[in-house]
């Protein structure tokens, strides 16, 4: 369910300031972008490998959209015009390229909550991933990098992924159920995108 991927955000997050304060920042770094993925994955109902198309200058350009947004008077009970959505908050994910069929753009933005319902903290992963990337020195390219810029690695997000499922799974808070084999059932290719 959705609130146990809450809960893997809240761990990483615990987790990235408990390195941060013992001043090991790659680590912090590493966690926060990891975090920022399973994110938008989330939100965006992407399978895990389209998320590395996120594009850090697409991000960076577009921050700042929806960031004031408000919701109109009585928004679930009437149908939303298209200027009522661009005043609704939220952030733009910017995917690099010819994504989902498209041809002849940039990036194929998807306007997520700044907040969702069930408590995914999108915008403010968002903008924690663009604040690491620029602490890196990095304002293009892929946005889920190695510190240097290259392609970060499936597998490594995929293993820390199911290392937090893991801990809310022991937690007895029965978010995943005891008897499920984390590294069997749950994957960041389709897990996230099933829970959205």
């Amino acid at each position: 369910p959705i609130m146990a991927i809450v809960d893997v955000l809240i761990y990483i997050r615990r987790d990235a300031d408990n390195a941060e304060f013992l001043d090991e920042q790659m680590e912090a770094n590493e966690l926060w972008k990891i975090g920022a993925f399973i994110c938008i994955v989330t939100a965006g109902s992407l399978r895990g490998y389209e998320g590395f198309f996120t594009d850090l200058a697409g991000l960076i350009e577009n921050l700042h959209k929806g960031r004031e947004g408000k919701v109109p008077e009585n928004a679930m009970k009437k149908i939303l015009t298209e200027s009522d959505c661009l005043r609704l908050p939220h952030v733009c994910l910017c995917l690099l390229g010819d994504f989902k069929g498209e041809g002849g753009t940039n990036y194929h933005m998807m306007n997520l909550a700044n907040e969702s319902i069930s408590g995914l903290q999108v915008r403010w992963w968002i903008e924690k991933l663009v604040e690491v990337s620029e602490a890196e020195g990095r304002s293009s390219g892929p946005a889920f990098a190695t510190p240097s810029g290259g392609l970060a690695n499936m597998g490594d997000y995929n293993s820390v992924f199911k290392s937090y499922l893991k801990e809310v799974q022991s937690t007895g808070s029965n978010l995943i159920p005891e008897g499920n084999d984390v590294d069997e059932m749950y994957n960041l290719n389709c897990t996230p995108r099933k829970t959205a």
